[in-house]
């Protein structure tokens, strides 16, 4: 239980009081008018990530997306009364063009109410089966959860179990380079390898 004291600290209007916890084991109380909490996380199919959850509150025009460093997934939401079901097309078009699997890297989840920003976290039920992982054709996707239970996808190559970490990348060098043989080719380098960028 939690108990508010002094002048400064009320509780919501509905008489609650929104606390979370997070992997330090602090707890943090959220003074905002609205919350949303993810119940459910699914891959629906090889290209749709589908979210199911309680809006805490009255949002104004939710919107929600999963938000990466380059790039960013808008989540199409349908809501009945406090409960919505939000889906995030993982292959997007770009400028017109054909539609591509997202860009590797993390995706952390966010809410907006109008202007105002809107703290999203994950059910107690959900975070217990994360992280998981599921490996698709072009890409592999984690569900897991940043430091303070908010929900985040992560974007990697399609790697199989035997092809992960530098012992089985070793292991495929040696494998691949043994009696190879020079092709009829032109070979380039960017970056001291690191790379495949620029033109």
């Amino acid at each position: 239980p939690v108990h508010l004291m002094g002048e400064g600290v009320a509780p919501r209007p509905d008489g609650t009081v929104m606390v979370r916890g997070d992997r330090e084991g602090h707890l943090e109380i959220l003074d905002v008018p609205v919350v949303v909490r993810v119940d459910a996380v699914e891959l629906e199919s090889d290209e749709v990530v589908r979210l199911e959850g309680q809006i805490l509150g009255d949002p104004d025009g939710l919107t929600l997306w999963l938000a990466g460093s380059r790039s960013s997934l808008p989540v199409e939401l349908t809501v009945e009364a406090d409960r919505f079901v939000g889906r995030a097309r993982l292959r997007l078009s770009a400028w017109g063009g054909p539609e591509l699997p997202p860009v590797s890297g993390p995706y952390s989840l966010h809410a907006r109410s109008g202007v105002e920003s809107l703290p999203t976290f994950v059910s107690d039920e959900v975070a217990r089966r994360m992280p998981s992982a599921h490996l698709l054709t072009e890409y592999q996707v984690r569900f897991q959860l940043d430091r303070r239970d908010q929900f985040r996808l992560s974007v990697g190559p399609p790697r199989r179990p035997g092809e992960l970490g530098s012992f089985n990348q070793r292991r495929l060098q040696r494998s691949h380079n043994t009696g190879a043989k020079p092709r009829d080719a032109v070979f380039f380098e960017s970056f001291f390898g690191r790379n495949a960028t620029c033109n």
